[in-house]
């Protein structure tokens, strides 16, 4: 399953221009006090390269988490900002600046809405895991809407518990997942 939705979505991003990529940033954490992302070699390099898009912070060439400041942020003026689970801040946050005397408002993905909140299935899905599948094609619907608007995430999240687990999801338990609260992020 994991290698069908893989190369399904390798299929339908293929021919996206270089110009035309999202240009994704990944909060892993987030606090008042720091600001961590995704180099080169930690897991939001993979997601981003498996849906076609360019992680803006990608030249950081550190192993795992790496820290950065809004200088940085606004130089990569990413399209797209991906929220992990290993912090409890919420698109909103970035919205409003509620957090830290941090100022988003100047890059392109807090002026068009496009931050986004990590799903939660059986774990954080910034790494890799059981909700591989999932999170890979929420990941991919979510930044290229227009090449995955058939699918119905929620019927596929059910279909994927079903077959993997054994376990019959509701739609609103299945909605959760992509819906995580702050709580799931407190305690990192």
């Amino acid at each position: 399953y994991s290698a069908d939705i893989y190369e399904m979505v390798q299929e339908r991003v293929k021919n996206i221009p270089e110009e035309e990529r999202e240009r994704v940033f990944f909060l892993f954490k987030y606090s008042d006090t720091e600001m961590q992302t995704s180099g080169e070699n930690f897991f939001g390099q993979f997601w981003a390269e498996a849906v076609g898009a360019v992680n803006v912070a990608e030249e950081i060439q550190t192993d795992n988490q790496v820290s950065v400041n809004m200088e940085q942020v606004y130089a990569w003026n990413p399209s797209m900002i991906y929220i992990s689970n290993f912090t409890a801040a919420q698109p909103t946050d970035l919205y409003t600046n509620g957090i830290g005397n941090y100022d988003w408002s100047a890059t392109q993905a807090v002026q068009e809405k496009q931050v986004f909140k990590m799903p939660l299935g059986m774990y954080r899905s910034y790494t890799p895991g059981v909700d591989t599948p999932v999170t890979l094609l929420w990941f991919a619907k979510t930044t290229y809407p227009e090449l995955f608007e058939e699918i119905d995430m929620i019927q596929e999240t059910k279909d994927y518990y079903k077959e993997v687990f054994g376990v019959e999801l509701t739609d609103a338990q299945a909605a959760s997942i992509f819906a995580p609260d702050a709580q799931a992020g407190m305690g990192f």
